[in-house]
């Protein structure tokens, strides 16, 4: 089974209470929905009152560059266990080793911290990830959180959509 909330709607043998059957009370459906903001002019993201409510001001958090189905994110965690945990969750498939899987994840990451204000600086590393626009969409997964480029998000939500035309319906019986 998937972690991606996006790719689990799509997939017609999944229920709503299939979503997070592995975390703690405390963890669970702790950032949910779907955020459009933009970057401002000094890489921040200002997060949400949902997601910001859920945190602690002056808090690290943990970036990272990866990427869902094909998209470049950045997956921010609000502390290592949940990224560990995460991150040694993964059948690791392909041409790397599970330790060059491991490695990737921990070149591409970065400690950030929430400011007073509750905006997070994406790093030098990371400003690869900002697109010209600045347009970005957050999209709540639990106990984490992506943030997708704003067309990417959509373009991957049109494609779910052709996919899966009555979600909606079946969600709501």
């Amino acid at each position: 089974m998937t972690d991606n909330i996006l790719d689990l709607i799509a997939d017609d043998n999944v229920s709503v209470e299939d979503l997070d059957t592995t975390a703690t009370e405390q963890e669970r459906n702790i950032f949910i929905g779907v955020h459009n903001i933009k970057i401002d002019s000094k890489s921040r993201i200002v997060l949400p009152s949902e997601f910001s409510k859920r945190l602690v001001a002056k808090q690290d958090l943990i970036l990272t560059k990866t990427f869902n189905s094909g998209y470049p994110i950045l997956a921010i965690f609000p502390n290592t266990e949940i990224f560990e945990t995460k991150l040694c969750s993964y059948d690791f498939v392909g041409d790397l080793s599970e330790d060059d899987m491991k490695n990737y994840w921990r070149m591409n990451t970065m400690v950030g911290n929430i400011g007073s204000t509750f905006k997070v600086t994406i790093k030098e590393s990371q400003k690869d990830f900002i697109p010209e626009n600045r347009l970005i969409t957050l999209l709540g997964c639990g106990s984490w959180f992506e943030c997708w480029r704003r067309d990417d998000f959509n373009e991957y939500r049109s494609k779910l959509s052709e996919k899966c035309p009555n979600i909606f319906k079946s969600l709501r019986k």
